[in-house]
């Protein structure tokens, strides 16, 4: 017992000193990403740069066809947190009020074939990837089987009352709404289904809740808030560029990240896409081809 007792002690001195060390490197990387002006390079650079094209394009889309969307997620806290993107970041997230969403499916394909980027720009939605169900759309820049850039769009749904077990009711929504996709079913029909257990609407309403069919965010509950915390939308800059955001943006990085959202976590989370293409030789002349035909796209469309 007198042993273990000492080997217990031990662990818990270099436990603690781990700790300080963690704690160490967390104030480094606090300091070096909000207190200095870092810049990208090779990859992340170019990857970033696609990604900027592409909400421009989407952007312009979303403008002809009065739709409307806001940052979110990464690229919401991006733009608050550091003035763009978040430096590690290799993609982007908005969201739009379903009934929006829906509009921008239907004509995106369109606008796509329209502005000559069949081949190089899609839309997917609805797949299934690791035995997960991403049912929310993804506007992606893809060239020879990889993907370079890639925004993502969650649907927003509206509901007047929020019940007392919502989180309850939530997730069996959404666990009905998996199983129904991974069973071939349609999710057109799935969706109506999910709106009637869960009383949402298309239709302007009290409060906004994230789909069943996105991320959920930071914790296993659906990420609910007032609409009028959104709306009306202002403009938030972004890499030298502004884009919508909800008009109370503190509140809404509180809800999906904590109350030290503006810090740099200890944990941090990364995409393997920037990782695979630096192992490809000659994604550069690749990736100048996509964006040059991104800028053509968006230059015809002012």
């Amino acid at each position: 017992i007198k042993k273990l007792n000492k080997e217990v002690k031990s662990l818990k001195k270099k436990q603690k000193n781990t700790d300080k060390t963690l704690k160490s490197y967390n104030r480094l990387f606090n300091k070096l990403y909000l207190d200095y002006e870092l810049t990208p390079k090779g990859a992340l650079k170019y990857t970033q740069d696609l990604c900027l094209e592409l909400i421009d394009f989407i952007e312009n889309v979303c403008n002809k066809h009065d739709i409307t969307f806001w940052l979110d997620c990464g690229s919401a806290l991006g733009a608050k947190r550091h003035g763009g993107y978040v430096p590690w970041d290799d993609d982007m997230d908005i969201s739009m009020p379903r009934r929006d969403y829906m509009k921008f499916k239907n004509i995106i394909g369109d606008e796509i074939k329209n502005s000559n980027l069949e081949g190089i720009v899609g839309y997917p939605e609805c797949r299934i990837f690791n035995n997960r169900v991403i049912g929310f759309v993804t506007v992606s820049v893809k060239f020879s089987r990889n993907i370079f850039a890639a925004v993502d769009i969650f649907p927003m749904d509206y509901i007047s009352e929020v019940p007392e077990d919502i989180e309850e009711i939530y997730a069996h929504a959404r666990n009905a709404f998996n199983d129904d996709i991974f069973a071939g079913g349609d999710k057109t029909e799935s969706m109506k289904k999910v709106y009637k257990s869960l009383n949402l609407s298309l239709d302007e309403a009290e409060y906004m809740i994230i789909g069943v069919d996105t991320p959920k965010g930071k914790v296993n509950s659906p990420r609910i808030t007032e609409t009028e915390k959104v709306f009306p939308l202002i403009e938030m800059k972004f890499a030298e560029r502004t884009y919508p955001c909800p008009n109370d943006l503190d509140h809404y990085l509180t809800q999906i990240y904590g109350e030290d959202y503006d810090k740099i976590p200890q944990r941090l989370n990364f995409h393997s896409r920037v990782d695979k293409l630096k192992k490809r030789e000659g994604f550069e002349e690749e990736f100048e081809k996509c964006l040059s035909l991104l800028k053509q796209a968006n230059e015809k469309s002012k």
